[in-house]
C-alpha cells in the first residue's frame, strides 16, 4: 500500500460504497480510497473478511464501514445504500467490483454457474447504479466506475461466458455515462487483465506471477478516474495488462 503522503485531493471527505470489498481488487480499493481520505463503505457476503478489510484499513489510518450485502439481491442493495447516504450524507463514488468468475467450455459450463455469473456480474452492477442514480443526481455530481476485465475484448477458451457479462459492463458503462452526463454523473470501467488474487488461482493456477497485475495497479486506475482530471473524458474503458 502506498503512502498518501499529505495531499489527499477530490476524495477528502466523499461517500464512497465499494462492493466486493471483502478481498482481492475491492479489499485493495477500499485501502487506498480510505487512504485518502474518503470515507468507504464495503459492501460484501462474507462478514470475517469484511472486518478484515476494515482492520487494514484502520490500519492505514482510514474509515471503513463493514455491509454484509449480497448486490445479487435488490432489495438489500437498495436498503444498504439507503442506510449508506442516510450515515454519510451523501453517495458521491460507486465502485461496482463484485464479480464472479467461472472457468469452463460453453459445453461443460453448468447452467447454474451461468446464472451465477450473470447474477453477479450483470445484474449486480445494474442494481447498485440504480440505487444510487437519484442520490447523485439529486447532488449534481456523482462517480460510478464498474471493475470489467480484459476477457470482454482478448478472447481465452472456458471464459466465454464470463467475457460476454465483461463486454455487458463496457456496454452498459459507456451508455450510462450518456444518461448521467448532463446529471453531472461520470461513469468509467477498469479492465485489468489476469490480477493477483484468490480467485486467479483458483480458476487460472497456470498463470505465471510475472504475467498478473497487483490488486492495488487496479485500485491505483480506480482512484485516478474519480479525480476531476477526468471530468471530460466519461465513458471511458481503461484497459490494463502487464
Amino acid at each position: 500500500m502506498a503512502d498518501p503522503g499529505n495531499e489527499r485531493g477530490w476524495l477528502a471527505g466523499r461517500a464512497v460504497i465499494v462492493t466486493g470489498a471483502s478481498r482481492g481488487i475491492g479489499r485493495a480499493v477500499a485501502r487506498r480510497l480510505a487512504a485518502r481520505g474518503a470515507l468507504v463503505a464495503g459492501f460484501g457476503r462474507d462478514a470475517a473478511q469484511l472486518e478484515r478489510t476494515r482492520a487494514l484499513v484502520a490500519a492505514d489510518g482510514g474509515a471503513f464501514w463493514p455491509r454484509v450485502v449480497d448486490v445479487t439481491r435488490p432489495e438489500e442493495v437498495d436498503k444498504a445504500v439507503a442506510e449508506v447516504a442516510g450515515q454519510l450524507g451523501s453517495i458521491d463514488v460507486l465502485v461496482n467490483n463484485a464479480a464472479a468468475c467461472l472457468r469452463g467450455g460453453v459445453a461443460e459450463l453448468p447452467a447454474e454457474d451461468c446464472d451465477t455469473m450473470i447474477a453477479s456480474n450483470v445484474s449486480s452492477v445494474v442494481y447498485c447504479c440504480r440505487a444510487v442514480w437519484e442520490q447523485m443526481r439529486s447532488q449534481g455530481e456523482g462517480v460510478i466506475v464498474n471493475v470489467s476485465s480484459l476477457s470482454a475484448v482478448a478472447f481465452t477458451p472456458g471464459f466465454a461466458v464470463y467475457g460476454a457479462t465483461k463486454g455487458f459492463v463496457n456496454t452498459f458503462t459507456a451508455a450510462l455515462a450518456a444518461e448521467g452526463r448532463k446529471a453531472g454523473i461520470r461513469v468509467y470501467a477498469v479492465a485489468p487483465g489476469y490480477v493477483r488474487t484468490e480467485l486467479l488461482a483458483r480458476v487460472a493456477p497456470e498463470v505465471p506471477e510475472d504475467k498478473a497485475l497487483e490488486p492495488d495497479d487496479v485500485a491505483v486506475a480506480v482512484e485516478a478516474l474519480c479525480g476531476p482530471a477526468h471530468l471530460h473524458s466519461s465513458g471511458e474503458v481503461r484497459y490494463l495488462r502487464r
